[in-house]
């Protein structure tokens, strides 16, 4: 699968885990996750 067949957010997750290395991906998956609706970093 890649990012153009995702049908949900829960499906770029899943291609994301498996294309970053495990430490980039927390921290971008922490980083977003974290950051409230409509903020900016």
């Amino acid at each position: 699968m890649n990012y153009r067949e995702a049908l949900n957010i829960e499906d770029l997750h899943r291609i994301a885990r498996r294309r970053l290395p495990r430490i980039a991906y927390e921290c971008l998956a922490d980083g977003v996750l974290a950051l409230p609706r409509g903020a900016t970093a």
